[in-house]
Formats: structure tokens, C-alpha cells, sequence
């Protein structure tokens, strides 16, 4: 059995938690932030293929539970209304599965829970400093001082990753592209009436902006859109009011309720 070491407690640390755990070796997931990250997050479309996946974990009914399936999706012009195309959206498995979105939050849940109840440990507030490999295993050593000890270490901290330039400091770097990821999600009776019925997904090529909407069965509309970079200021940065009116103004022009449904919404979810 091994002792394995995996930094970063989100979706790819948890799954690499349970597939450890299933092999049976012994998974400690370190995490840098001081607590679960409950409610953190927006929200994603998981497709046939990651449903496959978590199969292999014993969680693919359990996650068929969250959100809501959203099988196909069609693109329009914003400028025109036009419609271009419609298409599933990665098939459906042969026992029904179809993808399905949910909030990025439900399916961290899911995972956090079964890696722990499956035996796994994880440890908050352990930012990674160093790595150290020896002739029988490796240790890490964190910002409190304090340092463990495995086989293997498994970097599953994201794109900003800790664990990648101190075992692979020639690796390339991330870099930034002036695009922006945001979102956000409508509660039920308080947006505007939509034209496309849920389980659809609406993408559409606005004169100034990508976005998607779609509602789902208990009439919440959940969207997103990804604008460029403001060439003056960072617009992850706005607080709520002002990146709502940046994004209404960019929308307003298109021939769809995009800029009712941001007005409409209480609070942005994500900006990255």
C-alpha cells in the first residue's frame, strides 16, 4: 500500500482521493485555505464522459441527483436574433445519462464526503512551501512548520499550482489572456420570460460579447457570459453593481433578454 500525498483538496484532488482510496492505498489531501470551500465556486455542465468517469468511482447515480439535464444547446446571432445551429450536447449513455449542470459547489460536496467516508483524510490550511524526494519517498513541508511524509505527491492544486514549479521549475508558466468568466444564477419568478425551454442550452454571438442562458425545471435562469478585458482596469476587479452595468451595456444592443436577465440577477457569481 502506498502512502500518497495529494495537494489541493478541490474536484481533481478529491477524485484522485477516491480512485486512490478504491486501489487501496492511503490518500491525505492537503489544502491551503483554512476550511472546505462550501458555496465557493459557479457553476458547470458535466458531460457524458465525466459521468463515465465517476463511474469508476461509484458515483455515478449520485451524481445524476445534482442540477439538472441539459442535453442540448443551439447558437444564435445577437446582433439579428439568427438562428445557426443545434446539437446535443455529447449524446446520451446507454442508460439514459445526458449531461447534466450543476453548481461547482454540489458535485465538491459529493466528492469531499465519500473520500472521507471511504477512509481518506484531509488537512485545511496547509500551504505547500517545499519538496524534498529521497530514495524512499518524498516529504512536503508547509507555511505552519509542519511537514508529511509518502510515497508519492500528487499536484492537484489548480493553475496556479504550488507543486508545479518546485518539481518542475522549467515547466511552462501560465499566462493571461484578456478574457473574462463570469455568471450567475436568476431565481425562480424574477427574470424575464426566456425563449428556449430548459434542457437547452442558448449560446449566443453578441456584437461585444459570448454568453449562454437557460432555464431550469423550477425556473431559475442560470447563464454566463465571457467578455474581453476592458482595455482600462481589470474587470474581475468591479464589485458587483459595476461589473453588472459594464455587463448589461455590453448586451443591451443584442436582440435577446440578456441584459433583463443580468439586471435580474442578485449577485455575480464568478469572475476569472
Amino acid at each position: 500500500m502506498l502512502n500518497c500525498l495529494i495537494i489541493g483538496s478541490g474536484i481533481s484532488g478529491l477524485s484522485t482521493a477516491l480512485a486512490l482510496r478504491k486501489a487501496g492505498h492511503a490518500a491525505t489531501v492537503y489544502e491551503a485555505y483554512p476550511e472546505p470551500s462550501d458555496g465557493v465556486g459557479g457553476f458547470l455542465t458535466l458531460a457524458v464522459n465525466g459521468f463515465d468517469a465517476l463511474e469508476t468511482l461509484g458515483l455515478k447515480n449520485a451524481a445524476r441527483r445534482l442540477g439538472f439535464s441539459t442535453p442540448r444547446m443551439s447558437m444564435y446571432l445577437g446582433s439579428t436574433g439568427r438562428h445557426l445551429a443545434d446539437f446535443n450536447y455529447g449524446g446520451t449513455l446507454p442508460d439514459g445519462t445526458t449531461a447534466r449542470t450543476m453548481t461547482r459547489s454540489e458535485l465538491y460536496a459529493l466528492l469531499r464526503n465519500e473520500a472521507v467516508e471511504r477512509g481518506a483524510r484531509i488537512e485545511y490550511g496547509k500551504r505547500l512551501q517545499a519538496v524534498e524526494e529521497g530514495s524512499d519517498g518524498v516529504t512536503a513541508r508547509f507555511d505552519d512548520d509542519t511537514i508529511a511524509s509518502g510515497h508519492l505527491l500528487i499536484g492537484a492544486d489548480g493553475l496556479r499550482s504550488a507543486v508545479r514549479p518546485l518539481i518542475a521549475p522549467s515547466s511552462p508558466q501560465p499566462r493571461s489572456i484578456p478574457l473574462l468568466n463570469t455568471g450567475g444564477i436568476v431565481p425562480a419568478g424574477r427574470g424575464p420570460a426566456l425563449d428556449v425551454e430548459s434542457g437547452r442550452m442558448k449560446m449566443v454571438f453578441g456584437k461585444r460579447c459570448f454568453y449562454c442562458y437557460m432555464p431550469d425545471p423550477d425556473g431559475r435562469i442560470w447563464w454566463f457570459a465571457n467578455p474581453l478585458q476592458r482595455s482600462s482596469g481589470n474587470a474581475a476587479e468591479l464589485d458587483a453593481p459595476a461589473l453588472k452595468n459594464w455587463l448589461t451595456g455590453l448586451v443591451s444592443g443584442d436582440r435577446t433578454p440578456m441584459a433583463a436577465i443580468i439586471e435580474a440577477t442578485y449577485g455575480i457569481i464568478t469572475r476569472t
